[in-house]
């Protein structure tokens, strides 16, 4: 098993595509997962902002044009 990569905070920026100053936003307002072990450095784990980042996945218009069809064809069916 390969263990988990270990983030500072610029390396953590870098992989979710913002400036060092949004990923302070994320972790004040206590939205992203994160490590302060010192009470100093934050540190982040790869497979937890991976796993935060792909958990707000948004429904593109066909899928949600095929979940409407389908709903309405289950209430005519009732």
């Amino acid at each position: 098993m390969v263990p988990d990569r270990i983030l500072k905070i610029a390396e953590a920026a870098e992989m979710l595509g913002v400036a060092t100053a949004t990923v302070y936003q994320y972790v004040w307002r206590k939205e992203i997962p994160h490590y302060k072990p010192n009470k100093k450095l934050l540190y982040f784990k790869e497979s937890e902002l991976i796993e935060w980042m792909t958990s707000r996945r948004i429904a593109s218009s066909t899928e949600l044009d095929q979940a409407t069809s389908t709903d309405l064809l289950t209430r005519r069916a009732k």
